[in-house]
């Protein structure tokens, strides 16, 4: 469901500039009220609020938000409701971050409140790949992840991927977190399978934001090339990685290159002069010397 945004002046009159947020249900009447004449549903204005303003800084951070959300999910008609969840659950999705609420207490709070809206949701469109794809990112970025010695969470992650990317063939992004999740696990064949199932070229032609993964995903290819012991086309693909990022003018590598972490660990892997010095003079131009001064030091001593 598309939904266009309201006017700013009655956002602005919500928050009043004020900051943190405070919602309270007088504020939500006086929105509701002062927005009568936009014909447009009540529930609506409301959702277009939360989603403008969902992640400023609140008062009482997701507690305020889910006011929002609630009257909306509230208020809306029933063959809306899946649409209206899907808005809520990604707004939880943030909020149960470590950058968006600080307490470990709270962002499992959230996650369960977001696990039953998950579950109706998933009860009314079982087989959409949508639904399947935040099932697993709420497991991927579970606060429990914090805590975890296994990969029990990992793996219900992996099992919603992998179920939206059945459905979905074309749903790449799910397929790219299916291999994080084998990736994460140490899993490197199933993770090469997954990483070479993405078709990198419509992958960006539908998310042009997003071409840094795809540069990524170049770099994690080479690493699980190097872990399954086939060293010699890790080699290749690594060569060809690095003659590409070389070739970069400044602008382009800060938008698409984010770090150097499976670089680093595959010339550990290797163990091959010529790429480790290629490698190095990079990462050190580049600015990143503070980031691997361990492994910096353990490649020169090498």
């Amino acid at each position: 469901m598309k939904i266009e945004r309201i006017n700013q002046e009655y956002i602005d009159r919500f928050t009043n500039d004020e900051y943190p947020i405070k919602v309270t249900k007088e504020k939500l009447l006086d929105f509701v009220t002062y927005t009568n004449h936009i014909d447009r549903p009540k529930e609506e204005r409301v959702l277009v609020l939360a989603l403008d303003i969902g992640t400023h800084e609140f008062e009482n951070g997701w507690k305020d938000v889910q006011l929002l959300y609630d009257y909306s999910l509230e208020h809306c008609k029933k063959e809306e409701r899946f649409d209206y969840l899907i808005d809520w659950i990604v707004s939880a999705l943030y909020w149960y971050n470590d950058y968006a609420t600080d307490l470990y207490k709270d962002r499992v709070e959230i996650a369960n409140a977001c696990l039953l809206k998950l579950e109706e949701a998933i009860d009314l469109e079982p087989n959409k790949a949508s639904i399947n794809h935040l099932f697993g990112i709420f497991y991927y970025d579970h606060p429990s992840m914090e805590e975890a010695v296994d990969h029990k969470v990992l793996k219900k992650a992996v099992s919603y991927f992998l179920k939206a990317f059945e459905i979905d063939s074309l749903k790449y992004i799910s397929c790219f977190f299916a291999a994080h999740c084998y990736h994460d696990m140490k899993d490197w064949e199933k993770a090469k399978t997954y990483y070479e199932k993405i078709d990198k070229e419509f992958f960006i032609r539908k998310n042009p934001h997003w071409e840094w993964r795809i540069w990524k995903l170049e770099e994690q290819i080479c690493l699980c090339y190097a872990m399954t012991g086939d060293i010699e086309q890790s080699k290749t693909y690594f060569k060809t990685f690095l003659s590409k990022i070389e070739e970069m003018n400044d602008e382009d590598f800060d938008d698409l290159i984010v770090n150097f972490d499976e670089s680093v660990q595959l010339v550990l892997k290797i163990k091959d002069d010529s790429l480790t010095k290629r490698l190095l003079d990079m990462v050190i131009s580049k600015g990143y010397k503070k980031r691997y001064e361990t492994e910096i030091k353990q490649l020169q001593a090498n």
